[in-house]
């Protein structure tokens, strides 16, 4: 397993978030003592635009510019949807992501990166699931076909409404049936459906066979550096010093923000009656 940066963690598409050049991106992520990295395959970072193969030299100096920090690109993150565009049936819209794809398998293969994570398409009014289903598995055959070309493989991520649930995606990989067509599975999105425990490592069990490439976040370092909680160490209490291997307790910087996670986490109808008058003359949640 290896580990690499998203380079989206510096992309200032979120309030707050830092914004950076994809040349300074690299060295960051050297200094951070990563090995590797994801590049947003748009702009403002790997953008096909700024890095055309009709301009060899511009991704000559990006593979130098990787040497120098002894990185690699371990993937390249797509952006596509291959259900978009069912109300202008005029315009090739479904084509447009496949040729995007197909260009960005050249340009990862002038980058030494083996993969592409891609997407599967939303669901639209006047655009049936079965509809929607065909289109994406066509798209994702055709787009696997030129991207094996270059030899590189997709990682479909289960982010997008078709196929997003865990079974349905493992049912899309099938059918599609293509060594280079494998998943990006995060259980992320299968824990906000609701799986949790034995139900979401039972999720990834499944989908262990078609799994190349998972994306990971560490929200809760996000939420401390924006003083929204206050992470505690557990101690080792004879040495009264803190116990790194021990788990840590998230304390909410404001009770507004513990209400709003927990009735979110645990839906009621009355939150107010339910959880926080409780809680308020609870020592342990009144203490969060």
């Amino acid at each position: 397993m290896r580990l690499a940066l998203h380079s989206v963690s510096y992309a200032g598409v979120w309030p707050g978030q830092e914004r950076l050049t994809l040349e300074a991106i690299i060295p960051r992520a050297a200094a951070l003592g990563f090995t590797g990295v994801m590049l947003v395959a748009k702009r403002p970072h790997l953008s096909l635009l700024d890095y055309p193969a009709h301009q060899p030299e511009k991704r000559e100096a990006l593979r130098a510019l990787l040497a120098e920090h002894d990185l690699s690109v371990q993937s390249l993150a797509g952006y596509n949807d291959f259900t978009v565009g069912p109300e202008r049936p005029d315009v090739p819209f479904w084509e447009h992501q496949i040729v995007y794809i197909a260009e960005l398998a050249a340009l990862a293969r002038d980058l030494d990166c083996p993969a592409i994570r891609v997407f599967t398409g939303y669901e639209r009014d006047g655009l049936s699931y079965d509809a929607g289903w065909t289109s994406v598995a066509a798209g994702l055959r055709e787009a696997t076909r030129l991207a094996a070309d270059f030899g590189v493989v997709l990682t479909v991520q289960n982010h997008h409404d078709i196929a997003v649930d865990y079974e349905s995606m493992y049912q899309l990989l099938c059918e599609v049936d293509h060594p280079n067509c494998r998943a990006a599975f995060d259980a992320w999105s299968p824990a906000v459906q609701g799986l949790h425990g034995e139900e979401l490592a039972a999720a990834v069990r499944r989908m262990a066979p078609f799994t190349a490439y998972t994306t990971v976040a560490d929200y809760v370092a996000l939420l401390e550096r924006m003083d929204a909680v206050c992470v505690l160490p557990a101690l080792i209490e004879d040495k009264l010093a803190a116990a790194p291997k021990k788990a840590r307790k998230v304390m909410f910087c404001d009770p507004f923000i513990l209400h709003a996670v927990r009735a979110w986490l645990e839906p009621d109808a009355n939150p107010f009656e339910t959880q926080i008058l409780p809680a308020a003359t609870d020592p342990i949640w009144a203490s969060q």
